[in-house]
C-alpha cells in the first residue's frame, strides 16, 4: 500500500514524490451554463425540458397532460411587464423548510391584511405532484416551474383588488434544485454569492416581498411528529442530511432581486405575524 499525507502547504507527498493538489472550482460544473441545471429561468425552458420526456408512455402521457392544462392559464403572448403594471396591490411569499410555520403565517397574515390566500403548485395540477416528485430532479422543477407560471395571472386578477399572500413560489423552486445538484458537501459547493442563479427569473411575475421563516433543526423535528403524517421524501432527505440543509438554507439566503426576508419562527404563531407584519411595515409594504 501507497504511503501518502498532505503537507501544510496543501500537496499530497508520495513516497517523497509531491503531487500538488488542484484548486477547488470556482463553481459547481452543474452551473457553468445555464442548460446543465434543475434551475429554470424560463418558462420555455421548463416546457422544452417536459416535452423532452419520452421515457415511457406513462410518463408521456403525465406530461402531455400537465402542458394541456398549463396551456389554459398561461398567455405566452403576454410578457410579465404587462402583469407588473396590472398589479395594484402587494404579492408576499412565505418560504422556508417543511415545518416551520409557513401555512400557518400564510393563513394568519392573509386574515390579518383581508388578502387571497394561495399556495403553489396550483390546485389544477397539484394532484400529480407525487408522480411528478418520483421522476428524476430537473423533470420535477420543470413541473414546479409551471406551477408557478401558472399562478401568475390569478395572482394578478386577485392583486387588482387585494393583497396575495402566497406559500411558496420561485425562490423555493430554485433553492431545493440547487442544493439537489450540488449533490454533496456542505454549502462551499454552492455557486457563489452573485451567481447569475440567483436571479429572479425575467418571465415571472416578481413578489413585493419574500418572507423566509427559519427555526433550530430541534424545533423544526418536534413540529414534523407533532404533525402524526407519513414524511415525504423531501422531509427524510431534510431530517436525515445536515449538510443538504445547510446547502439549502444558504441557497435561501443567495437569492437576489427579490432577496428574503429572513426571520425566525421559533416563538410562537402571534409573534411571528407580528414580527413579519412590523418589517412588512418598515419597508412600507403594507
Amino acid at each position: 500500500m501507497v504511503k501518502q499525507l498532505v503537507t501544510t502547504s496543501g500537496q499530497v507527498e508520495d513516497e517523497g514524490i509531491v503531487i500538488p493538489l488542484r484548486e477547488q472550482p470556482k463553481c459547481h460544473p452543474a452551473y457553468l451554463s445555464g442548460e446543465t441545471n434543475s434551475v429554470f429561468h424560463t418558462y420555455e425552458r421548463a416546457k422544452e425540458v417536459l416535452i423532452e420526456c419520452t421515457d415511457s408512455a406513462e410518463i408521456q402521457g403525465l406530461v402531455r397532460e400537465t402542458m394541456a392544462t398549463a396551456s389554459q392559464y398561461i398567455d405566452e403572448d403576454d410578457g410579465v411587464e404587462k402583469y407588473q403594471e396590472q398589479r395594484k396591490h402587494p404579492f408576499i411569499v412565505v418560504e422556508g423548510l417543511d415545518a416551520t410555520g409557513k401555512s400557518t403565517l400564510v393563513e394568519n397574515l392573509a386574515l390579518e391584511l383581508n388578502a387571497s390566500a394561495m399556495r403553489s403548485p396550483p390546485n389544477c395540477i397539484r394532484e400529480r405532484r407525487s408522480k411528478f416528485d418520483a421522476l428524476p430532479e430537473m423533470i420535477r422543477r420543470a413541473y414546479y416551474t409551471l406551477g408557478n407560471h401558472i399562478l401568475t395571472s390569478e395572482v394578478v386578477e386577485k392583486c387588482a383588488t387585494r393583497a396575495v399572500v402566497m406559500d411558496r413560489f420561485w425562490h423555493s423552486t430554485a433553492a431545493y434544485a440547487i442544493a439537489t445538484d450540488t449533490a454533496c458537501g456542505d454549502k462551499t459547493v454552492l455557486p457563489p454569492e452573485g451567481h447569475w442563479v440567483y436571479n429572479w427569473p425575467k418571465d415571472l411575475i416578481k413578489p413585493t416581498a419574500v418572507i423566509f421563516l427559519t427555526v433550530t433543526e430541534a424545533i423544526r423535528d418536534q413540529r414534523l411528529n407533532q404533525r402524526n403524517e407519513i414524511k415525504t421524501q423531501e422531509e427524510k432527505a431534510l431530517s436525515a442530511s445536515k449538510l443538504f440543509r445547510e446547502r439549502l438554507l444558504e441557497s435561501y439566503r443567495r437569492m437576489k432581486n427579490p432577496a428574503c426576508i429572513e426571520i425566525d419562527a421559533s416563538s410562537s404563531k402571534e409573534e411571528v405575524l407580528q414580527a413579519v407584519k412590523k418589517k412588512l411595515k418598515e419597508l412600507e409594504i403594507v
